[in-house]
């Protein structure tokens, strides 16, 4: 194949082609370390939403516990049991 003479002038020759067996062998090197940064984005995000379930799990149990409180707190208060007089 014929060069321009303007194209090989104004960018100079163009680089050498890498045989095809270099591109794939590139190709897959690069699929391998997208696939491996794919994996560990996956392993955070699932480390987090963890971490959330937990932290959700534990406010839930403050209130079930603050709502146990305040119902405890009524029952002792229409049996008497409880004055709140300042």
């Amino acid at each position: 194949m014929r060069m321009n003479p303007r194209f090989i002038h104004a960018f100079g020759n163009p680089p050498p082609m890498e045989p095809l067996s270099n591109v794939r062998q590139n190709v897959s090197g690069l699929l391998k370390v997208v696939e491996q940064r794919e994996k560990t984005a996956n392993e955070v995000a699932f480390a987090v939403l963890n971490k959330q379930q937990e932290a959700t799990k534990q406010a839930g149990a403050a209130v079930n516990e603050m709502l146990s409180q305040a119902v405890e707190m009524s029952r002792q208060l229409a049996a008497g049991q409880l004055d709140v007089r300042a």
